[in-house]
């Protein structure tokens, strides 16, 4: 979809765009894309943070699938401003305008990437916003804090329920 749908309507706007895939093991009709100019797929890479930097927004034109948003995150963390479709950004708590832009419709998604690209303060805004969100919410201290909130609350309520009689856990007794 990006390659065909969207990707002719950037480059209507700015020509010189370089497009770069990267993902683990793309399909062949994917890397036929490869012209090895203005789009590159790379398949795999070990270290994307080089790819981050060299971007001036990373897009995820996600219209199925599932798993994590690790290279969402990732993007965030780097300082790159990302547009995405709904899906791509399932399961993270983002919000459209402030973290990001999200468009579902080709039509849209291009001119989001257009608006970023043509937007300087709007790109620096999504970039403070995402870097933030990714501070506060994402990050593995922080995560971890809340993974030992959440099984101390779990052994106190299995003590409680232990002190009252029951057997069982917190869920109470056994049958």
């Amino acid at each position: 979809m990006f390659v065909r749908e969207i990707r002719p309507l950037i480059c209507q706007s700015n020509p010189e765009t370089v497009f770069t895939g990267v993902g683990k093991e793309p399909p062949g009709d994917v890397q036929a894309f490869d012209n090895g100019t203005t789009v590159r797929v790379l398949g795999f890479v070990e270290d994307v943070r080089p790819l981050y930097r060299r971007s001036a927004v990373m897009v995820v034109p996600l219209l199925i699938g599932g798993g994590s948003r690790l290279k969402i995150l990732e993007a965030f963390a780097a300082g790159t401003p990302v547009v995405s479709t709904t899906k791509g950004v399932e399961g993270l708590e983002v919000v459209d305008g402030r973290h990001l832009l999200i468009a579902d419709a080709p039509e849209d998604f291009a001119a989001a990437v257009i608006r970023l690209r043509e937007d300087p303060e709007l790109y620096e805004r999504l970039r403070i916003n995402a870097r933030a969100l990714v501070e506060e919410k994402y990050d593995w201290k922080v995560l971890a804090a809340r993974l030992e909130r959440a099984a101390a609350e779990a052994g106190s309520l299995w003590g409680r329920a232990e002190q009252g009689g029951q057997t069982g856990g917190p869920r109470g007794p056994r049958s």
